[in-house]
């Protein structure tokens, strides 16, 4: 997903369609071996949240049922926010097994918990230990 429009949808509530994106998900004018994320995307409202493994983690050893990346605003218990890109719809998950999953309404079940094959629902349990995770989050509405 290096490709900067791929991090935005046109249905969500918080995207505003005459932004201008940035061109490129990595910054150009960084210096160094590792790649910095523009900071034109630093409070941009992405449509996906993504997880942060610690450090020394190998994404090609994780299990194909981990998740990476999904639609933002999955909560711990399945469902998904109202202010997630579809509301309460439902959403998408990537996982390290290299499919894109869409979730109707909520995960139930559709996860499983990490180091185990039990199932869960909560995105929490089905990340390796020490996992952060990397979402945009959406002002409140003023009353």
């Amino acid at each position: 997903m290096a490709e900067p429009r791929q991090w935005f949808s046109k249905v969500d509530q918080g995207f505003d369609a005459g932004a201008q994106l940035p061109s490129t998900f990595v910054d150009p004018h960084a210096a160094g071996a590792v790649a910095v994320i523009n900071p034109k995307f630093q409070c941009a409202p992405l449509a996906f949240a993504v997880a942060l493994f610690p450090k020394g983690t190998h994404l090609a050893t994780l299990p194909p049922t981990t998740p990476l990346a999904w639609t933002r605003g999955l909560q711990t218990n399945g469902a998904w926010r109202a202010d997630s890109p579809y509301g309460t719809v439902g959403g998408f998950v990537f996982f390290a097994g290299n499919n894109l999953q869409y979730f109707k309404g909520s995960i139930r079940d559709g996860f499983v918990k990490f180091g185990t094959q039990q199932p869960t629902s909560d995105i929490l349990e089905a990340l390796p230990p020490g996992t952060r995770i990397s979402e945009y989050k959406p002002p409140a509405k003023s009353p």
